[in-house]
């Protein structure tokens, strides 16, 4: 299903409210690059953020979707 940036806009926005709704701790935003673009290559750091991270925002295009299978359990994920 092919969503307009209006619609990814507004997935992110929906989603970081619902996130806030659970949380009272502030979340922090971390970027996590992807290296060489082998997903057996992620750092440990990376990919400790990935299975803390309550919602992963990813660019398709830059990032293999393999390295989307350290995400935990439940957390929503939004491709870019």
């Amino acid at each position: 299903m092919a969503f307009t940036t209006f619609e990814k806009a507004n997935k992110i926005r929906q989603d970081l409210k619902q996130a806030a709704k659970n949380k009272t701790e502030k979340n922090p935003v971390l970027f996590v690059g992807a290296g060489p673009g082998d997903p057996e290559l992620i750092t440990v750091k990376g990919q400790k953020a990935l299975q803390n991270a309550d919602l992963v925002v990813y660019a398709g295009s830059l990032v293999p979707e393999a390295l989307l299978t350290w995400a935990k359990k439940g957390s929503s994920i939004l491709p870019i």
